[in-house]
């Protein structure tokens, strides 16, 4: 469905906050559907995704209204791109969200969504393209803030833009990476920290690439631009954010293994040393991750507190 919005649209007020997220490399979907148990209480079905209710260093809060997006472009090439590859990506969700959600994702504009048109008079999620290698998203909505940056190239992150784009939309949407769930290491995933692409310029320069790994220290990675940082479970979100029980390993969240690799080898893996492969679509429970964030309005039976 294709909604164009009035000019006068409510505003909403927060403050702004910005989170990193890089999308994956090329492989075959995931046989295994089977999802690995986590301890503590089930609070959602097998997703990692934000509270929402309150604005924080990593995360945003749920969408207040439809996501209306734009792109900070006057090209009528990328506009037709984006167009075509927004509307597939939204129906890779909602074939897995279904109708119970209220969520809804849709241009500005059904012909040309500039953003330069609308900006200031609506609060938009902005498309930003570059050929930087570079895509990056908020963990949810941020008032007047709100950014999605975009290679357009199928050389880099899944090979497959479309996937690239679907991945970004779940950060969008308020979905955080699978494999950074603090519950899921080291029990259920493992990462080959020498097979980081940057890991030997880093310990030529003195940093401890090592034990960063074996403690687990994202904050440590992040200080000093270790490419682990994307892996290793998030340091400072265990009261922002919902975790559950189960693990996904289908979920489109989840890095597959030769993501950060160095060429011809593995960086994250499963527990038992087995790779993981690329998945190249939402999954069921990211779709129940969504109806959760996004109930309709008779199905909910959400607490975030």
């Amino acid at each position: 469905m294709v909604l164009k919005y009035d000019l006068l649209a409510a505003l909403f007020s927060v403050c702004a906050v910005f989170a990193r997220s890089v999308s994956v490399p090329d492989s075959k979907s995931n046989p295994d559907s089977d999802s690995d148990s986590l301890s503590g209480p089930s609070l959602a079905s097998r997703a990692y995704m934000i509270k929402g209710t309150k604005m924080t260093d990593l995360t945003g809060i749920l969408w207040p209204g439809d996501v209306v997006w734009c792109l900070d472009s006057s090209d009528n090439k990328e506009h037709e791109l984006i167009l075509d590859m927004a509307e597939k990506s939204w129906k890779m969700w909602r074939d897995v969200i279904g109708d119970e959600s209220v969520l809804e994702f849709a241009p500005v504009h059904d012909k040309k969504p500039e953003c330069s048109k609308y900006r200031g008079k609506i609060d938009m999620l902005e498309i930003k393209l570059n050929n930087e290698k570079k895509i990056l998203s908020y963990n949810g909505y941020v008032k007047g803030d709100n950014r999605l940056d975009f290679d357009l190239s199928a050389t880099y992150g899944a090979r497959t833009p479309l996937v690239n784009f679907a991945h970004e939309l779940g950060h969008v949407f308020g979905l955080l990476h699978t494999h950074q769930q603090r519950r899921a290491w080291p029990s259920l995933l493992n990462l080959n920290c020498q097979n980081l692409g940057d890991y030997d310029r880093l310990k030529e320069r003195g940093v401890d690439v090592d034990k960063i790994c074996e403690d687990l220290d994202q904050q440590a990675a992040e200080a000093n631009k270790f490419w682990a940082e994307h892996i290793l479970p998030d340091s400072n979100v265990q009261n922002d954010v919902i975790e559950d029980d189960k693990f996904d390993w289908d979920s489109i969240m989840l890095y597959d293994s030769y993501a950060f690799a160095k060429p011809g080898t593995v960086a994250l893996v499963k527990a038992d040393g087995s790779h993981i492969p690329v998945n190249v679509k939402p999954s069921k429970g990211d779709g129940e991750a969504i109806r959760t964030l996004y109930p309709g309005e008779e199905s909910s039976d959400y607490d975030s507190d």
